[in-house]
């Protein structure tokens, strides 16, 4: 994602800093059935709120909006908020390098 905001994603990272095609990946590699349609729905939501200034006012992490753009169950919900987590506490993932 290189969209420029100061929208956060949780993990001390700005919207501009996440890479959703990245992320996308790392859900496919851990039982996720990813579509290129959810990456768009997802990268649409993220546009839209960061240009609105809903990210930043609601006071929701970044994987609190566009996790029911992948998930259809509450465990989905659960492994996906865990391997955000990971994902962004790795160095060059837009956690703290």
């Amino acid at each position: 994602m290189t969209q420029n905001s100061s929208a956060q994603n949780g993990s001390g990272a700005t919207e501009s800093q996440i890479d959703l095609v990245a992320f996308a990946a790392y859900l496919r590699e851990h039982r996720f059935d990813v579509t290129p349609e959810q990456v768009m729905s997802a990268r649409k939501l993220i546009l839209c709120l960061a240009s609105t200034g809903e990210l930043d006012t609601a006071g929701h992490s970044l994987s609190t909006w566009i996790k029911p753009v992948f998930c259809s169950s509450s465990e989905d919900e659960q492994e996906f908020l865990r391997l955000w987590d990971e994902f962004h506490s790795k160095p060059g993932r837009g956690g703290d390098d």
